[in-house]
């Protein structure tokens, strides 16, 4: 059986996540738009707050730092879920934001930081999908709002190769419902988002490599192309370049 000489490296990772950060954003007294997030808000007797925010900028009818919402780093950020209901109907907000991400190979890792903020009485939910379009994608990351270690800015890693060679969207949902009662819901906020792939970092190091590029010339130089294409197909094998 033929050794590939195949090693990750730090110079073979790359982002593939645009503006995780949303830093890039315009915002204005009303809301925030992103360039390359699309967004949604749907909501049921309740104004809605974000999806995108930023330090000291209004959002749809509820300033999006009320409630001590603010970023993790930088002066923007995603609220999931959050705004405010005036009556006893009962009332929500589902909101999104969502990305085409390439995951050409594996290793993929997911990274975001998680913040929860948890009124009492509403049942909030976030999930994190991938694939979707005009289905539902998988869920690889759920909560709650009462899911412990959130109250502060957490870290959360998900692993994405089941997905690596492909292009599917990512999505963050935060859903917040509040039955019967008046008041603020549920927010889940979300910053510094991230999507890495490791490509494979060649090895040419093994000393077969030098010695077959060397028969491969000898090969070539006598017209030899059965012998040139074995000498390749073992080359690749190595990994050599």
């Amino acid at each position: 059986m033929a050794t590939v000489c195949l090693a990750p490296s730090a110079a073979g990772a790359a982002e593939r996540i645009i503006e995780g950060g949303f830093e890039a954003s315009t915002c204005d007294a009303n809301e925030c738009a992103s360039a390359v997030w699309t967004i949604a808000a749907t909501t049921a007797f309740a104004n809605s707050t974000g999806p995108i925010c930023r330090v000291g900028v209004g959002s749809g009818n509820t300033a999006c730092n009320s409630q001590g919402s603010a970023p993790f780093s930088g002066s923007s950020w995603a609220r999931l879920g959050a705004g405010f209901t005036g009556n006893f109907l009962g009332a929500g907000v589902l909101s999104s934001i969502e990305q085409t991400v390439s995951i050409p190979t594996s290793p993929a890792i997911l990274t975001f930081r998680l913040r929860i903020i948890n009124v009492a009485g509403p049942v909030g939910n976030l999930k994190v999908e991938v694939g979707g379009g005009d289905t539902p994608g998988t869920a690889v990351f759920a909560v709650t709002d009462a899911t412990p270690g959130f109250s502060s800015y957490a870290p959360v890693t998900v692993d994405l190769s089941a997905f690596a060679g492909t292009s599917p969207l990512i999505v963050f949902k935060g859903d917040s419902s509040q039955n019967n009662v008046m008041g603020p819901l549920d927010s889940f906020d979300v910053d510094d988002i991230s999507v890495t792939t490791v490509d494979p970092v060649v090895n040419s190091v093994d000393p077969r490599c030098a010695t077959l590029r060397a028969k491969l010339k000898k090969a070539k130089a006598k017209k030899k192309k059965a012998k040139v294409r074995k000498i390749r197909k073992k080359l690749r094998a190595l990994g050599c370049v």
